[in-house]
C-alpha cells in the first residue's frame, strides 16, 4: 500500500546523498500526459525518486523551489520535444541544469520525436522558437545566446533518441535499465511520493530487526488496510538491504521458506491472528494511524499540491482529516478529489463524510466514487471487476465501444488517485480501492446474483451459469477457475443475458456445445473452447476476440458480406482447427495473433490490405505456405514469421508500408521482392537469425540504406552473409547500435565495421571459425566473443587495448555496461593489473578518493545457457557492499575471461580515511543450466586501481605499443612477477604486484591517466 511521502519528512534513505535521484525537464503541453507521464511512472515504479514539476501555470521565471530541486537531483533528464524551445521557462531550466552539470551532476537528454541535430544546430521548430525569443528579448540578447549555447551543449551529450513509430514502452524500459543499473545501481524500491510520518515508524521496526545480531528475526507488520504497511516495509528494505548477501521483496506470498542465520524477514498483513500462528518466531508491530499534524501535512500535499493551506479552508480541512481517521490512502484519495474545488463543494463532501460510521474505509473512499460522472463510474467498476492489470489501450478500445468515453474518463480516475497507469501501460489500483469498487457492485443485490451488473468471483459466475440464473442486468461475467475442471453448462446458459458485454472464461472445460451467445458482446475471451461458436452468433459489435487453443471455424464465424468495424484485436494462438485465414472483413483491426496454428496453410489476400493493423504474429506456423501477394499495411509496426519454415516467398511491399520490427528467425524464405527496399528503410529491428539460406535477400538490399535500423540479429547464419560487402557497408547502417552474430560461420569481421559509428554492443559468441576481429568503432562499449576457439591472439590484444582506451577516457559514463567477454587467451605481457589473486578474492590498501576500478577475472569451463549475474562484494574497513554486473550469454567448454570497468558509487558510505583496507570478492551466480546447474569457479582475479595511500610511490607509465604485441601498461615493469595458473590456459607470466600506481596509456602520441588525479569524480 502506498504511503504517500513528502520530501519534507525526516525520513531519508541512508544510502542517498541527494533529495532526488532524477529531475525531469520537459515541455508540459507536448508530453506531460503521454511520454513524460509514462516515464515518470516507470521511474517511480523502479524505486527511482523523481522530481516532476506539476505546476501547469508557469510564470516568466523559474521558481526558487525549482532551482533547489534541480540542484538537489543527482541526474537530470531533459526531454526535448518539438515545442520545447518555445518555452522560456524550459530554456531557463536547461541553463540551470547545465550549470549543475559542472558540479558533477549527470545530464541525460531524450530526443522525443525530434532529431538531435535539430536541437544542436537550432534548426526546424527550434530555429523558429529562438527567432521569436530574439525578437522578444531584444534588450537582453545575452539571455538568448545562453539558451543557444545550452541547447548546443545538451544536444551534444550522449542520450536517447525516440523516433515516431517505435514502441514507447520498450524505449522507456531502455532508459529505466540504463538509469537503474548503470547510474544508480538501482535496487531500491519506490516507497511513495510523500513520506509523511514514515521515519518514526520505520525506525521502530528497525530496532526490532536489530541487524547487528547474527540470528533469524522476523517482524510482522499489521494494521488496517490503507494504513501504509507495505510502504513502511519498502522503506525499511531500502535502508537495510545492502547489509545482506541477498535480498528480495515479494508480494502475495503463500508459501513457507527456510531462513538462515543472519536473515531478516518482514511480513505485512491485515490479519494479526495470522502472525499469532508464528508464535515465538515473529515479533509484531501494529501500525498506528497518522496523528493530526501528519494527517494535515499529507492532506495538504494532495488537496493544495503542497501550497500553503488557505486560512478559510483550515477548518474544512480539519473536518476531512477527522473523517479520514489518519489513513494515508483515504487522505490521498480525498485530497486528490477535493483539489481545485470550491468551498461549497468541500462542504457538500464533508456533509457526506459525516454520515459514514467511523472506521468504514470503504464508505470513505466511496465518496470520491460518488462524485464521478456516470460514465466514469462504469469505467471504474469495469476496471475493478475485470481489467486491473490489463493494457490501457486494450481497455480503452473495449470501453470506447461501450460509449463510455475512456480517453477522458481514465485520466480523470488517475487524477483522483483511484487508478494508476504503469510505465508499461497497464492499469492498476490499490487493493482496498478495488475491494471498494467490487463491494459497490455486490451491494446492487447482496443476495440475488442475477440482479448484479458484474460477476467476477468464480463461485458466483459458476452458480449463475450452471443453474441458468442469468438476466439482462448482467453486463460482465468472468469465470476464472483456480484449476481446470469440466463444467456442465447448459447449451443456452447465456440466453437471458441480453446485455452481456464482457465474457471472460479461463480454465473451464465444457462437454456441450453452446447454442447462444449475446450479439452485444464487446469482449469474448474463452481459452480452450472445444466447439464452433453458435451459428446464430454475430460478432459485429465485438472488439476483442481472444480464443487461444480453441476449435473454432473461422469461415463460419466471419461471414462474407458483413463488415466487422468494431474488431480491434484477434488472438487465436495454437488453434489447430484453422487451416486457412479467411477475409476477416475487419478494416479497423490493430492486432492479429495466429501464432502456433500448426495446420494453417494459407492467408487470404485481403489480410494484406488491413491498413490499421499494427501487430501481426505468425510465429511457429510450420505449415504456412501462402501469404498475401502484396502487403499494403500502412500502420504495421511489428511483423513476425519466426519458425515459419514452409514459407519460401516474401510478399511485395507497398511504398507506404513502414514496419519497424521484422522477425524472420528460423525461416526458409528464399525469394524476395524487388520492393523490399521500401520495408528496409523503416526497420528499427531485424532478426534473420538461424536462416541458412536467405536466397537473394542481399541482392534486394543492395542500393538501399537501413536508415533507422538499431538492432540486427543474424546469429547462426552463413558467414557469407556477414562478410558480404552489401550487409557490412557502413553507410547502410547509420543508426546500428546492437549487432548479434552469435554462432555464425564467419572467419573474419570486415574492417569496414570500424565505420559503424553508433555501434555499442557486439556479440560474436560461439563463432567456431572466427579468427580475426579488426579494430572496432569508438562507440563500442560491450563485446562478447566467448567460445570462439580459433580467435587469434592479435585480435584479443586489440580488443584489450581498445577497451583500455575506453577506460582511460574521463568523459566515459557508461559504467557497468562497458565490458569485454573473451575466450581463453594468453594475457599479453604489456597488459598488467596492480592487484591479483589465484582465487576469487583480492585485498589491497587505497586512499580516500578510490572510486573506480578495472575488474578482470577468469573462470573455468561450464555448460550453461545463460549466466544471469556476477556479484562482487567490496568490503572496506568492515563495511560491505554488494555490486552486480550483468553477463551476456556464456556457454561452452573453454575457459573465459571478463574485463570490465566498475564505478563504486557507494564508496563514501564506508567513511573512507587516508588508508582503507579493501577486499574484492567475486562470484558468478544464478546459472540456468542445460545439463547441469552450478556456479562456475573464479580461477583468477585481477584488479587495477589508480588511487593510492602513499603519493610518493605513484608513477605513470606509457603505453609501449611499439615494443609489445598488445601494448598496454598498467603497472611498472620492474615489479615482481607472478605466474598465472596454467590450468586456466594463460601461458604468459603476468607482471603483477602489490604496488599502487596510476594507469596510463600512450594514445596518439599523448599520455594521459585513466583516472586523472586532478579531477575528482563525484559518486552517488
Amino acid at each position: 500500500m502506498a504511503f504517500p511521502i513528502n520530501q519534507g519528512d525526516a525520513f531519508s534513505s541512508s544510502t542517498r546523498q541527494w533529495d532526488y535521484d532524477v529531475f525531469l525537464s520537459f515541455r508540459g503541453e507536448d508530453t506531460r500526459n503521454g511520454f513524460t507521464g509514462h516515464l515518470y511512472q516507470a521511474l517511480c515504479d523502479n524505486g527511482i525518486n523523481t522530481f516532476v514539476d506539476n505546476d501547469l501555470e508557469r510564470g516568466e521565471q523559474i521558481s526558487v523551489e525549482l532551482v533547489k530541486a534541480i540542484k538537489s537531483s543527482m541526474i537530470s533528464i531533459i526531454i526535448f520535444s518539438q515545442n520545447y524551445a518555445f518555452s522560456a521557462w524550459c530554456l531557463d531550466e536547461l541553463v540551470e541544469i547545465l550549470n549543475c552539470k559542472q558540479n558533477g551532476q549527470l545530464v541525460l537528454p531524450v530526443f522525443y520525436k525530434v532529431d538531435p541535430s535539430e536541437v544542436r544546430k537550432q534548426q526546424g521548430k527550434f530555429k523558429v522558437a529562438l527567432a521569436k525569443h530574439e525578437n522578444k528579448f531584444k534588450d537582453n540578447i545575452e539571455k538568448v545566446l545562453r539558451w543557444r549555447a545550452a541547447l548546443n551543449e545538451a544536444a551534444s551529450l550522449s542520450g536517447w533518441h525516440y523516433e515516431d513509430g517505435g514502441p514507447e514502452y520498450k524505449f522507456i524500459q531502455q532508459i529505466i535499465e540504463n538509469i537503474s543499473y548503470t547510474k544508480l545501481n538501482g535496487r531500491q524500491l519506490f516507497v511513495a511520493k510523500y513520506p509523511v510520518g514514515l521515519n518514526s515508524r520505520a525506525k521502530a521496526i528497525e530496532l526490532l530487526l536489530d541487524i547487528k545480531v547474527n540470528d533469524v528475526r522476523m517482524v510482522g507488520i499489521h494494521g488496517l488496510g490503507g494504513i501504509g504497511k507495505t510502504t513502511i516495509a519498502k522503506a525499511i528494505y531500502n535502508r537495510i538491504f545492502e547489509h545482506f548477501e541477498g535480498s528480495c521483496f515479494l508480494e502475495n506470498v503463500r508459501e513457507n521458506s527456510r531462513t538462515n542465520d543472519g536473515s531478516r524477514v518482514l511480513i505485512t498483513t491485515r490479519d494479526a491472528h495470522l502472525l499469532a500462528t508464528l508464535e515465538k518466531d515473529c515479533t509484531t508491530y501494529k501500525v498506528k494511524e497518522l496523528d493530526k499534524r501528519e494527517a494535515l501535512e499529507l492532506f495538504n500535499q494532495h488537496a493544495f499540491r503542497g501550497n500553503k493551506l488557505e486560512e478559510d479552508y483550515f477548518e474544512l480541512a480539519n473536518q476531512v482529516i477527522r473523517y479520514a481517521g489518519g489513513l494515508p490512502l483515504a487522505l490521498t484519495i480525498i485530497g486528490s478529489d477535493l483539489c481545485g474545488r470550491k468551498k461549497s463543494e468541500w462542504k457538500g463532501a464533508i456533509h457526506q463524510y459525516g454520515k459514514i460510521p467511523k472506521g468504514d474505509v470503504h464508505e470513505i473512499l466511496k465518496v470520491s466514487y460518488d462524485g464521478l460522472e456516470e460514465t466514469e463510474k462504469d469505467i471504474f467498476l469495469d476496471i475493478a471487476c475485470f481489467f486491473k492489470g490489463r493494457d490501457n489501450n486494450y481497455v480503452v478500445n473495449i470501453l470506447d465501444a461501450c460509449n463510455l468515453y475512456p480517453t477522458f474518463g481514465i485520466p480523470n480516475l488517475v487524477n483522483k488517485c483511484l487508478i494508476t497507469i504503469g510505465y508499461d501501460g497497464k492499469l492498476w489500483m490499490h487493493d482496498l480501492v478495488q475491494q471498494m469498487g467490487r463491494e459497490i457492485v455486490r451491494q446492487e443485490s447482496p443476495k440475488i446474483l442475477k440482479k448484479r451488473s458484474r460477476l467476477w468471483h468464480y463461485e458466483d459466475s459458476l452458480e449463475v451459469l450452471t443453474e441458468s440464473k442469468g438476466s439482462d442486468k448482467i453486463q460482465g461475467l468472468m469465470l476464472d477457475l483456480p484449476n481446470p475442471i469440466t463444467v456442465q453448462l447448459h447449451a443456452k446458459a447465456f440466453r437471458k443475458m441480453k446485455n452481456l458485454k464482457f465474457l471472460i472464461v479461463r480454465n473451464v472445460l465444457i462437454s456441450e456445445e453452446l447454442k447462444y451467445l449475446p450479439n452485444g458482446l464487446k469482449l469474448l475471451e474463452w481459452h480452450q473452447y472445444p466447439f464452433s461458436l453458435p451459428s446464430n452468433y454475430c460478432l459485429q459489435q465485438l472488439v476483442v476476440l481472444e480464443m487461444p487453443r480453441s476449435c473454432i471455424r473461422l469461415e463460419k464465424l466471419f461471414k462474407q458480406g458483413f463488415q466487422y468495424q468494431n474488431m480491434k484485436s484477434i488472438n487465436l494462438r495454437e488453434c489447430a482447427s484453422i487451416r486457412k485465414l479467411p477475409d476477416l472483413c475487419a478494416p479497423n483491426l490493430e492486432t492479429l495473433d495466429i501464432s502456433g496454428c500448426e495446420n494453417l496453410i494459407e492467408v487470404h489476400e485481403a489480410i494484406g490490405s488491413l491498413d490499421k493493423l499494427k501487430i501481426w504474429y505468425f510465429m511457429d506456423c510450420k505449415k504456412l505456405q501462402i501469404l498475401p501477394s502484396s502487403l499494403r499495411m500502412k500502420s504495421l509496426e511489428c511483423f513476425s514469421l519466426c519458425y515459419c519454415i514452409s514459407i519460401e516467398k516474401f510478399p511485395n511491399i507497398h511504398p507506404e508500408m513502414k514496419c519497424s520490427r521484422l522477425y524472420l528467425s528460423d525461416s526458409n524464405i528464399r525469394e524476395w521482392p524487388l520492393s523490399l527496399g521500401y520495408l528496409i528503410r523503416a526497420l528499427t529491428e531485424l532478426y534473420i537469425d538461424n536462416c541458412q539460406d536467405l536466397g537473394d535477400f542481399l541482392v534486394r538490399c543492395s542500393g538501399y540504406e537501413f536508415t533507422n535500423l538499431r538492432e540486427l540479429q543474424v546469429w547462426k547464419c552463413d558467414g557469407n552473409i556477414i562478410e558480404s560487402h552489401i550487409l557490412m557497408k557502413p553507410d547502410s547502417f547509420p543508426s546500428l547500435k546492437y549487432l548479434d552474430l552469435d554462432g555464425c560461420s564467419i572467419v573474419t569481421i570486415p574492417r569496414s565495421i570500424s565505420r559503424f559509428t553508433r555501434l555499442r554492443d557486439l556479440s560474436m559468441c560461439y563463432c567456431k571459425k572466427l579468427q580475426e576481429i579488426p579494430r572496432l568503432p569508438q562507440s563500442i562499449i560491450s563485446v562478447s566473443v566467448t567460445d570462439c576457439i580459433l580467435l587469434d591472439m592479435s585480435s584479443s590484444c586489440r580488443l584489450l587495448n581498445q577497451f583500455g582506451e575506453i577506460y582511460m577516457n574521463p568523459s566515459f559514463s557508461d559504467d557497468g555496461c562497458c565490458r569485454l567477454d573473451l575466450p581463453r587467451i594468453e594475457i599479453p605481457k604489456g597488459f598488467k593489473l596492480n592487484h591479483q589473486s589465484d582465487g576469487n578474492s583480492v585485498s589491497f590498501v587505497v586512499g580516500r578518493e578510490f572510486q573506480k576500478l578495472i575488474l578482470c577475472f577468469a573462470f573455468g569451463s561450464m555448460e550453461v545457457e545463460y549466466t544471469k549475474a556476477t556479484c562482487f562484494v567490496v568490503s572496506t574497513n568492515g563495511f560491505s557492499k554488494e555490486e552486480t554486473i550483468g553477463f551476456k550469454k556464456i556457454k561452452g567448454g573453454s575457459e573465459h575471461l571478463y574485463l570490465g570497468l566498475v564505478r563504486l558509487r557507494k564508496w563514501n558510505e564506508s567513511n573512507p580515511s587516508e588508508q582503507n583496507h579493501v577486499t574484492i570478492t567475486v562470484e558468478i551466480k544464478y546459472c540456468h543450466a542445460i545439463s547441469s546447474s552450478y556456479d562456475p569457479k573464479i580461477t583468477w582475479l585481477g584488479v587495477h586501481v589508480n588511487c593510492i595511500c602513499c603519493p610518493q610511490n605513484m608513477a605513470c607509465f606509457t603505453h609501449p605499443s611499439a615494443r609489445h604485441g598488445c601494448g598496454s601498461s598498467l603497472v611498472p615493469d620492474d615489479i615482481d612477477h607472478h605466474s598465472f595458473p596454467s590450468d586456466v590456459g594463460f601461458s604468459d607470466r603476468l607482471d603483477l604486484g602489490s604496488s599502487s600506481v596510476a594507469q596510463a596509456f600512450d594514445n596518439n602520441d599523448s599520455d594521459f591517466n585513466l583516472f586523472p588525479t586532478s579531477k575528482k569524480t563525484r559518486t552517488s
